[in-house]
């Protein structure tokens, strides 16, 4: 029996400085066919917040295709696998937000509170008309303005606007889960809750047993379910995001190699250059050479995960 051709699943990855905590993503070149040159899922290590000005299509997620049209509102946490199918020419203009950053710049002290909210914010993906919450399409909608017309103090002004947005999401999604506990329902949230450990403890020497221990699975089952939700193993997973906090030292800093290496949880230079050329297509001595380090500009870094979406 022929073996089921698999389409990649592709990692695209928005290096975020500090100063710049929202990227807005706007203008008619965002005027396109959407899917069409690129009909695969990819994932992205930030929230993505889009906004539908005029078209029609279909978004695909990990399991399900919903429908959107002008006026839609598209809210995608990290890690979550999805793509965008237009029904001709469709504008779209985006955000990706450092979610983390942004609440704990603008939310207090309170790091139980911070910790709650991102959890919300994370707990799922949302597509609605704008009519269902009027207030998000507004606040997506001034913030590409304020972006747009660079006006002074627009910097700080998109940072209260992006903080009331993702307030907006958490409250939307804590009556979610109300309604959920009320009908008996529970999501199963247990990898994303590893998926949040490994992004705050990648630099440690994680096993897969460690993992599986966090939310209380056997190995076994633990690497069977991860699959499942991340088609692709934990290792490769964890890898990935340990040569992402790579790239950032690299573009950042000046420290030596193996430095970078040390900090970011590999523990040979061996297998730090193996899975860096297998994520980024290249040496990291290579990439630190190259005109986007140089430039110092803000870039979007595709890391395609050749494991394929099923």
């Amino acid at each position: 029996m022929a073996k089921k051709k698999q389409v990649p699943l592709e990692f695209r990855y928005y290096d975020m400085l500090p100063e710049n905590p929202v990227l807005v993503l706007s203008g008619d070149s965002w005027k396109r066919r959407y899917g069409h040159d690129a009909p695969f899922f990819h994932f992205h290590n930030i929230l993505e917040i889009g906004y539908c000005h005029q078209g029609s299509g279909e978004m695909q997620y990990e399991r399900e295709n919903r429908p959107y049209r002008g006026g839609t509102v598209s809210i995608i946490p990290g890690n979550v696998a999805h793509n965008t199918m237009s029904e001709g020419v469709s504008y779209w203009e985006y955000l990706f937000i450092n979610a983390e950053q942004i609440i704990r710049e603008q939310g207090g002290e309170d790091r139980g509170r911070m910790r709650a909210m991102l959890e919300r914010i994370n707990s799922r993906y949302l597509l609605f008309p704008e009519e269902h919450c009027p207030q998000a399409g507004m606040l997506i909608k001034e913030i590409i303005r304020e972006y747009e017309g660079q006006a002074p103090y627009c910097k700080e002004v998109i940072r209260g606007l992006a903080y009331a947005l993702l307030m907006l999401i958490s409250r939307e999604n804590r009556e979610y889960e109300k309604k959920q506990e009320k009908e008996g329902k529970s999501k199963d949230r247990r990898i994303q809750t590893v998926l949040d450990f490994i992004q705050r403890e990648y630099r440690q020497e994680l096993q897969i047993s460690d993992l599986a221990e966090i939310v209380h699975m056997s190995e076994t089952h633990f690497r069977r379910v991860f699959v499942q939700v991340m088609d692709m193993v934990p290792v490769d997973y964890l890898n990935m995001i340990r040569v992402q906090k790579a790239c950032e030292l690299l573009r950042k800093t000046d420290n030596p190699m193996e430095l970078v290496a040390m900090k970011v949880g590999f523990q040979t230079m061996t297998t730090f250059n193996r899975n860096f050329k297998k994520f980024m297509g290249t040496s990291p001595y290579q990439w630190k050479k190259s005109e986007v380090i140089k430039k110092g500009r803000e870039q979007e870094y595709n890391i395609t995960a050749r494991k394929g979406w099923k």
